[in-house]
This record gives structure tokens, sequence and C-alpha cells, in this order.
């Protein structure tokens, strides 16, 4: 049966013949060329998967300076901003100091100005004072006559 049906294919005997050549053609194909291509793809597959390896290693790196990068950028702002409000307040305390010099300056010039005029106001009650009496022994005189 397995006969007939080779012949019915057209299978000979130079099937052994081709079948003993394809296995030293594989054979020799194997020890030269796939030994080689197994070779390079090992090699190959080594190289990647280390670019790989160092790929994540670089990012890795990348992410850290990142953070240091931040962190410096928030310490940087933050120092910046006490120097700000340290100033704010030194500007602060010496506009209050000298507007507190202004005001005290203005009141001694006011009490100074004020004990003038409270000592002219008096001067001149006194003179009117003085004149009343003198135009009342006037008036006295001349409502008598």
């Amino acid at each position: 049966m397995i006969v007939t049906i080779f012949k019915s294919l057209g299978v000979d005997q130079t099937v052994f013949i081709q079948l003993v050549s394809l296995i030293i053609i594989f054979v020799i194909l194997k020890t030269l060329l796939f030994g080689k291509l197994k070779e390079v793809l090992e090699l190959r597959e080594k190289k990647t998967v280390k670019l790989e390896g160092a790929a994540h290693a670089v990012y890795k790196k990348a992410e850290e300076l990142q953070d240091q990068y931040k962190a410096h950028i928030e310490k940087t702002h933050q120092d910046s901003h006490l120097k700000t409000q340290k100033i704010k307040n030194d500007v602060r305390e010496k506009e209050s100091k000298r507007l507190k010099e202004t005001e005290e300056l203005l009141a001694k010039e006011y009490d100074s100005r004020r004990a003038t005029m409270v000592g002219e106001i008096s001067a001149q009650r006194t003179k009117s004072l003085a004149e009343v009496e003198g135009l009342s022994k006037n008036l006295v005189e001349k409502l008598t006559k």
C-alpha cells in the first residue's frame, strides 16, 4: 500500500539519494551558517539588552538630576522669599522710625508755635484789658459830661 502511494506520487529510488544529500547539506549548513547565525543573534541580543540597561541607567540618572534641580529651584525660591521678606521688614522698620521722628518733630514744632501763639494772645489780652480800663474811664467821663 505504501509502495503504491509512493509510485503514484512519482517517487523512485533517487529519493534516498536526495534524502542523504539533504541531510549532508543540512549538516554542512548547520556547522558553517547556523552556528555563526546563532552567534550573531546572541551577540545582537546581548548588545540590545546591554543598551537597554544603559538606557535605564541614563534615565534614572536623568530623574535624579531632575529631582536635584527641582530641590535646588525650590530652595532658591525660598531663600529669595526670605530675603525679600527681610528687606521689606527692614524698610518698614526704617520708615516707621522715620515717621515717629517726623511726628515728634512736628509735635515739638506745634507745641512751640502754640506756646508762642498763646503768649501773643495773652499779651494781646493784657493789652486789650488795659485799653478797656482806659476806654471805660473815657466813656464814663463822656457820659458824665
